[in-house]
């Protein structure tokens, strides 16, 4: 009679998250095959969405998807890695870590013909550019593609009272 194997978990993201270094480590390697992009999506989400009320949880993400490269060292997967570093150095108050690591997101990107996903990543640099002052610096590196970003998120008006 042959015993069945129950499937692999895939990772909980908050579970990794909350994590410490060690466990997070841990956790990584046990649950190396259930890895994946749609959870290194979800890391960025998280990043995201906490970068204002949750710095913590901001940067435990970010560094959960740096983690990650090792195991899924897709470009795709840095890419999502250099936004959430970019993010989390938002909330550090690290602008020109922030503004270097939203460009290496955006250029991965691009690289992978993911322009729109590309033109998101320059929202985020908006906000560092905005909190340095530097409005004038040139966000037009992906052509309309940043526009159609602004368009989807309603921010037109936003970035046309900044130029």
């Amino acid at each position: 009679m042959r015993q069945l194997l129950a499937p692999i978990t895939p990772v909980a993201p908050g579970a990794v998250i909350a994590a410490s270094d060690v466990e997070r480590s841990n956790l990584l390697q046990v649950h190396s095959d259930a890895l994946d992009l749609k959870l290194a999506y979800r890391l960025k989400e998280i990043c995201q969405q906490g970068w204002a009320s949750d710095p913590a949880r901001t940067l435990a993400a970010a560094t959960t998807l740096d983690a990650l490269i090792s195991y899924l060292p897709q470009r795709e997967v840095r890419s999502l890695a250099d936004w959430s570093a970019g993010i989390a150095a938002l909330t550090m108050g690290q602008m020109e870590t922030a503004l270097a690591r939203l460009d290496e997101a955006h250029a991965g990107f691009e690289a992978l013909g993911h322009r729109h996903t590309a033109a998101s990543t320059q929202v985020s640099k908006v906000i560092a550019l905005a909190m340095t002052g530097s409005y004038d610096l040139p966000l037009y590196t992906s052509g309309d593609a940043y526009q159609l970003c602004l368009l989807d998120l309603g921010l037109v008006g936003f970035f046309i009272t900044l130029t």
